[in-house]
């Protein structure tokens, strides 16, 4: 009776396993804590003259109004079929107004950003140098703490992190199918310096992986 009650509990365990669903399976695309300096970035606005490394992060210090500085990855490290992908990061704000994260970067007239003022942000996508669709709520960046953000783009849809919490969970309407590349930027308006640091860059792309077993 034991022996049949084990052979039976096997054989519901095999079926549950074999037709278990897709899972999702993670897999680094770029990383970078910047000890090798911004040996993996190029420079999109105001060139390196804004950015240093201090103790192996990348530190940004604007000491002029309305001006901005952004790095993303060189091209021999990126490849421009990524898709899908989620993008995190340690972001210290020390000084300033202004906190920018920049994505899906394709040139200096098409991008996004996400802005954030006080306890609101606005999420931006840029196309041809205009802003085509944009995303306003509240969410905040802790002033002289390091934030842990995550972005995932994944076919239009949207979805922020920070520190844990999901803060953006929206769909972009004007998606193209254009991933772009990722990007560090700061600026200053009115109000400056600009003082931050980023550190800890991954990206990541989200893939299905099938958890199936192999009938022999």
């Amino acid at each position: 009776m034991l022996l049949k009650k084990i052979i039976s509990l096997t054989i519901i365990l095999f079926y549950i396993f074999a037709n278990a669903p897709m899972a999702k399976a993670e897999t680094i695309l770029f990383e970078d804590d910047f000890s090798g300096g911004f040996e993996k970035w190029q420079s999109v606005r105001n060139n390196f003259d804004m950015w240093s490394i201090v103790d192996n992060q990348a530190n940004v210090f604007i000491d002029q109004r309305s001006t901005l500085a952004e790095l993303i990855p060189k091209d021999s490290y990126w490849n421009p079929d990524w898709k899908n992908i989620v993008y995190e990061l340690d972001y210290k704000y020390i000084q300033g107004a202004d906190k920018n994260i920049s994505f899906g970067f394709k040139d200096v007239l098409n991008w996004y950003e996400i802005h954030f003022v006080g306890s609101s942000y606005i999420l931006s996508h840029v196309k041809n140098g205009r802003v085509v669709w944009d995303n306003s709520g509240y969410a905040s960046i802790i002033t002289g703490a390091v934030n842990h953000v995550s972005i995932n783009l994944n076919e239009g849809e949207i979805i922020v992190n920070i520190n844990g919490n999901e803060v953006i969970n929206v769909v972009d309407p004007e998606f193209d199918n254009d991933y772009g590349k990722i990007g560090i930027k700061a600026g200053a308006g009115s109000v400056y310096p600009t003082h931050a640091i980023y550190d800890n860059i991954v990206v990541k792309s989200l893939g299905d992986v099938s958890t199936k077993l192999n009938v022999v």
